[in-house]
């Protein structure tokens, strides 16, 4: 793993095959990744999608977004499952921030406070309220492991 994207910068740290590694972006052959608790670069051609020798062929990164609960007034129900009538899993505040893992049908599967759950996708914004930030890139992160 190295500083840069370079073949001739530093290195930061040495990754055995089958290392998880999270994936934050690519560009030009190149990943930077946290891996171990450290931040980095490795070529692209030395990643896969699956663990190497889990038998698995064609696992699916995981990839998520950062979002945050933006209700006008109240709170938001987070449910077990994507129905209105579904029972409350908990009730997230304004400007929670939740990491989502899929859309689909008007809600988002979730994670907040350590809980997972479903909210309406109309009650979620990339930027967290009251900020006065107009666009933020949501962060979204890869799973991948290290394939020498």
């Amino acid at each position: 793993m190295r500083k840069s994207g370079s073949d001739s910068a530093s290195i930061v740290a040495k990754l055995t095959r089958g290392t998880q590694v999270t994936v934050y972006s690519e560009s030009k052959g190149w990943a930077k990744i946290k891996a171990n608790g450290k931040d980095g670069y490795v070529n692209t051609k030395y990643l896969s999608a699956s663990k190497p020798g889990s038998g698995s062929t064609a696992a699916t990164p995981v990839k998520t977004t950062t979002k945050y609960v933006n209700v006008s007034t109240g709170s938001l129900n987070m449910r077990k499952s994507g129905k209105a009538t579904a029972s409350i899993v908990a009730i997230l505040s304004k400007g929670t921030k939740v990491t989502v893992y899929s859309e689909s049908n008007g809600w988002a599967k979730i994670k907040a406070n350590g809980k997972d759950g479903y909210v309406s996708t109309k009650y979620l914004s990339a930027t967290k309220p009251g900020t006065g930030s107009t666009a933020v890139t949501p962060e979204k992160t890869t799973t991948k492991y290290v394939n020498v």
